[in-house]
């Protein structure tokens, strides 16, 4: 009867109330969308969702949290339960730039998609290529990958991506920076040619090489632009603090200590530095995880999931390892070092502020990171406002003493304990053997007396 109710509760909210509005999807996804609490369209899906499930090409410019990793996977799943397929080989392909990204995507994928029959698998770098081989042979519908190690089973023979129906690329301008736009153009030119299959491309800025890129691999595309400056001046406060290099890691302390900061991000430029601060904050106790490119995947994997699901309340991570990851609640983003890209910056404080929530982003500025302020302004058209941390926020507390030194004074200080003593053991001396000394002075000689011929005759023994 609950079961029965329940069913009926989603029904009429679909009937009364649809969570796309009035475009031409599936039940089934609209029923995924209302078990998510999918209520309403951001301005990325407003935009995107119509032509999209129309076949249009799309080239998206928006920001992590925009919610545009939902618009492509619906208009993904809805052209392919639209479309019939007699075949084995992969209907659509996404690309990702990170593993953790990759993951992610999956993992949304499977929410979506929970109440059709297409199957998603998600292939990525570190990861057991035996067993994902395996996966492959299984003839999923739906690939999520990083373009390295999708290469590599293609030249394997193992992908076969010649009649793939809709071709996805997300974070289109980190897979520039990152080096991976030749493995993208490999794997493109093996596709079916750009008339023949729907194009979604997504990036949070369109610089001029991206934009390129995705003429070239679209037909008379959906331009879409969401500016990333009405995310970053309406729904994140915004401020930055003057700190040498020296007095950066007391200040970060002391406000993570005095705002009792939780779900907070801390961004850095290098891995060492992100190393040191995850060091230095496990050094007083500070429950924090490290998300960096030298992590083993694993660990990545768990860093995350621990920070995702409370775990742990602050997450020290560079930019490329953390680029494009949704984290629901993120309350406060802390940039350690200002980003030597200004686009960087947009990306980093998109962590918070996301789905209509308040969110925090803090920034510590030192001489050396004052350069690259008038970029981000001019890029975000944004005036930073600096000012000067309270001077007890400098000021760096003594670490709490080691464990082992903890236990040593409290040991030290308390009443010494009573030790019971076992009982003593009463060791008793072997009884002696009765044996006869073989060597002794005092041996006496036995005698025997016999008679022969009738005289007596005594004979020793």
């Amino acid at each position: 009867m609950k079961l029965f109710l329940e069913s009926l509760k989603k029904n009429l909210y679909l009937f009364f109330k649809d969570p796309v509005g009035k475009l031409e999807i599936q039940p089934q996804l609209k029923r995924a969308l209302y078990d998510l609490n999918f209520k309403g369209l951001t301005p990325i899906q407003k935009k995107a969702l119509p032509k999209g499930i129309k076949k249009r090409d799309i080239i998206g410019q928006a920001q992590t949290g925009t919610g545009k990793t939902a618009a492509y996977l619906t208009i993904l799943f809805s052209g392919l339960l639209k479309s019939k397929s007699d075949h084995n080989h992969p209907r659509a392909l996404i690309l990702a730039p990170t593993r953790e990204l990759v993951v992610q995507i999956y993992n949304e994928a499977l929410k979506i998609g929970v109440y059709t029959d297409l199957k998603s698998v998600c292939i990525y770098g570190g990861d057991d290529m035996n067993r994902q081989r395996q996966v492959l042979r299984e003839n999923p519908q739906i690939i999520i990958a990083t373009p390295g190690r999708l290469l590599g089973f293609m030249e394997e023979r193992i992908i076969n991506l010649s009649r793939t129906e809709i071709f996805v690329i997300d974070e289109a301008d980190r897979m520039l920076d990152m080096g991976f736009m030749p493995d993208v153009r490999r794997i493109e030119s093996k596709l079916p040619a750009k008339g023949k299959r729907q194009t979604l491309f997504f990036s949070a800025t369109l610089p001029e090489k991206v934009t390129r890129f995705a003429l070239n691999w679209t037909v008379n595309p959906k331009e879409i632009r969401i500016d990333p400056e009405h995310i970053t001046s309406e729904n994140i406060e915004q401020k930055t603090y003057l700190a040498t290099s020296e007095q950066k890691f007391p200040l970060l302390l002391n406000f993570i200590k005095k705002k009792k900061a939780k779900n907070t991000i801390i961004f850095t430029n290098q891995k060492y530095v992100a190393k040191e601060i995850y060091d230095k904050l496990r050094r007083y106790r500070v429950n924090c995880r490290l998300l960096t490119g030298d992590v083993v995947q694993n660990k990545r994997l768990k860093a995350l999931e621990d920070f995702q699901k409370g775990r742990s309340h602050i997450l020290i991570a560079t930019d490329v390892a953390a680029r494009g990851l949704h984290i629901d609640n993120v309350t406060h983003v802390i940039n350690y070092n200002m980003p030597n890209k200004a686009e960087n910056y947009v990306h980093r404080i998109g962590r918070t502020g996301r789905a209509g929530k308040k969110g925090k982003s803090i920034s510590f500025a030192c001489q050396e990171d004052s350069f690259y302020i008038p970029a981000i302004e001019e890029f975000t058209e944004t005036k930073f406002h600096c000012e000067y941390p309270p001077e007890e926020w400098l000021i760096l507390p003594p670490p709490p003493p080691l464990v082992k030194e903890a236990v040593k004074k409290t040991r030290e200080v308390s009443q010494p304990r009573k030790i019971k003593k076992p009982p003593a053991k009463i060791i008793t001396a072997p009884k002696p053997l009765n044996r006869k000394p073989e060597n002794s002075a005092v041996k006496k000689k036995m005698a025997k007396t016999i008679y022969k011929d009738g005289k007596m005759i005594r004979i020793d023994q």
